[in-house]
């Protein structure tokens, strides 16, 4: 990452001989985002931020993972999130770093639970026109015109897909890109679409919005009921950290689409970390659970 800060993204034009994106998207500010090999900048701050709050977390629980002392970690990972010049990853760091640190993991946990609430309700708000817009272009465009022209092109977007969703919206309009906006004269396809929100709700529909970010944030809602099974506070420290980190992913959709693997082993992580707290203090019932002396006795004693 340092490198491509340095010299411009290059790695993965050096290795498979082309650019897996637009190279113009990743100038920013008289310099470069580096994509690595995860094909946008966007998705290398994002990436970043979330090493950033998890080294924080360590640094909380005083886990120490490296020779240096965890407070250091975080702080060159936070200058390194800084040099990836992507101001949706920096206000998310800047929120979440602190809450980490000093909220309580109680606080914590709750606000993942409201963030996942907003991330499944944010269709039906956008619908209704609850989501103030022009008060988000308006402070965009207190920081850069540039922001606000770009945040103001999705919510533009945005409304138009939205207008198509809206015709079939419980279960939407499948696949073959049939939930698009084209021109009526050319036939030409006229939509950008940015979150991943929009692209469910266009394809599948309400039904099918809700079966992808309910499964994603299922997690989340899970973390809180075994909150109260934690004993270490080491466990708690990871357990809120972890679901804090889901559920930015989870907002994250709703302006971009970066839904890929590693967001999938979160919430496997968490869910499985969750479950595994409540199996712990579930009472075990007779004649169906042996100790592992009685097991290894029963089953693997040689001599019987």
């Amino acid at each position: 990452m340092l490198v491509e800060i340095r010299l411009s993204p290059q790695l993965h034009n050096w290795v498979y001989g082309y650019h897996a994106h637009e190279f113009g998207q990743q100038m920013r500010d008289g310099g470069f985002r580096p994509t690595v090999f995860m094909g946008h900048g966007l998705l290398v701050a994002f990436f970043m931020m979330t090493a950033v709050v998890a080294a924080t977390a360590l640094w909380r629980a005083r886990a120490r993972v490296a020779p240096v002392s965890q407070a250091a970690v975080t702080s060159y990972l936070c200058v390194v999130l800084v040099l990836c010049k992507t101001l949706s990853a920096l206000l998310y760091g800047a929120v979440l770093v602190p809450l980490v640190r000093l909220a309580t993991p109680r606080l914590q946990l709750r606000v993942a639970v409201v963030l996942a609430i907003i991330a499944l309700g944010y269709p039906m708000a956008r619908t209704t026109d609850l989501i103030p817009t022009r008060l988000l272009l308006d402070w965009s465009a207190s920081y850069n015109t540039e922001r606000e022209e770009s945040l103001g092109f999705r919510f533009a977007n945005e409304g138009r897909l939205l207008e198509r969703a809206s015709q079939r919206f419980i279960f939407g309009w499948g696949g073959f890109s049939r939930g698009r906006v084209y021109d009526i004269e050319s036939g030409k396809d006229t939509s950008v679409t940015d979150g991943r929100w929009i692209v469910t709700l266009g394809q599948f529909g309400l039904f099918g919005f809700l079966a992808e970010f309910g499964l994603l944030a299922l997690p989340i809602f899970s973390a809180a009921g075994a909150w109260r099974f934690t004993e270490s506070p080491q466990d708690r420290a990871f357990l809120a950290a972890l679901a804090l980190i889901l559920a930015v992913n989870l907002i994250d959709l709703l302006p971009n689409s970066p839904l890929f693997p590693w967001t999938w082993l979160l919430c496997g992580a968490l869910l499985g970390r969750a479950e595994a707290l409540r199996s712990a203090r579930r009472p075990a019932k007779s004649g169906f659970v042996l100790s592992d002396k009685t097991f290894h006795t029963r089953y693997f004693n040689t001599n019987q």
